[in-house]
């Protein structure tokens, strides 16, 4: 939850930017599902946020899930009026099959003071096709259909998407190659040390057809004496773009999490688990001020 901070033009500058499909990052949850420990049979997530103006709004996300594997995700934004259901099958080999319906009449109940969306005219709805494959271990090969985030936009349908990931075990690497829209490409490269611990990220964006150079961020990422992550820097070319400081538990999870920018901005993230090692609770702060708490009820 935590990448979904602050957008610095076309590339995210801050979490966003290191979301991931193929790998885990300390600053982000997984770009398509969290993942859940102890396997939870329902996860209810509610995200308020505290805007400069206007009314705070909330923001639902229900997983429920079969013997720890997601069966479904349901979204209701904007009180109701945006709706959306992801609904998977059982995985069958080495495929994973599945499914995304969205309604919204966000528009129109703002001036009717009424929504006619419900559960029941989203799971109606025409469907876009999910797909994920894994290799022999298990790890993710391939994802196409929409950006599954963890907001869907009031107004905006989800964009399309087409995931591939690459493992190499001698090299310690990852490679995940991302196109948004059909238009937009991502490349992330993630290398990992002997311990498999985290050491760097690379990402690079680009429209596709333009003239225009890809942006190209790089993340390096450095450990205490206990082996725990501590801190992080990101740069842009020989520019650094922002700093990162961690603290984290015993078993390495992240409880607090700060950034500060060379632009101004500070942002500061809390965190607290179950004992089930499960994310129940957090809160993000701009310089400051309040922008979000996020809670979960895990039913077990």
């Amino acid at each position: 939850m935590m990448r979904r901070a602050l957008f610095v033009g076309i590339l995210c500058l801050l979490p966003s930017a290191q979301a991931a499909y193929c790998f885990e990052t300390p600053e982000a949850e997984g770009s398509l599902f969290p993942v859940f420990q102890g396997q939870p049979k329902k996860v209810v997530e509610v995200s308020t946020f505290f805007p400069d103006v206007g009314p705070q709004r909330d923001a639902t996300r229900t997983f429920l899930l079969d013997r720890g594997q997601i069966t479904q995700v349901l979204w209701n934004t904007n009180r109701g009026t945006t709706q959306a259901a992801a609904s998977f099958q059982s995985r069958t080999g080495s495929a994973w099959q599945g499914s995304f319906q969205r309604e919204s009449d966000s528009i129109m109940a703002a001036f009717s003071g009424q929504s006619s969306v419900t559960l029941t005219s989203v799971l109606a709805s025409p469907k876009t096709p999910l797909t994920l494959t894994f290799d022999g271990r298990n790890r993710l090969s391939s994802y196409t259909g929409v950006e599954l985030d963890d907001l869907i936009d009031e107004n905006l349908p989800p964009v399309k998407i087409q995931v591939s990931c690459t493992y190499s075990l001698q090299k310690r690497e990852v490679y995940e190659r991302t196109t948004l829209a059909g238009a937009i490409a991502i490349a992330r490269t993630a290398r990992f040390d002997e311990l498999n611990r985290l050491m760097a990220v690379e990402i690079s964006q680009k429209l596709k057809g333009s003239a225009v150079p890809a942006t190209v961020l790089k993340t390096t990422y450095a450990y205490g004496p206990d082996g725990h992550l501590n801190q992080s820097e990101q740069k842009r070319g020989e520019t650094v773009v922002l700093t990162s400081t961690f603290a984290t538990d015993s078993g390495g999870r992240v409880l607090r999490f700060g950034i500060r920018t060379t632009d101004g901005y500070e942002m500061l993230w809390t965190s607290m688990y179950d004992t089930q090692g499960n994310l129940t609770s957090q809160r993000e702060t701009m310089n400051g001020r309040l922008t979000r708490t996020v809670i979960r009820t895990i039913t077990y």
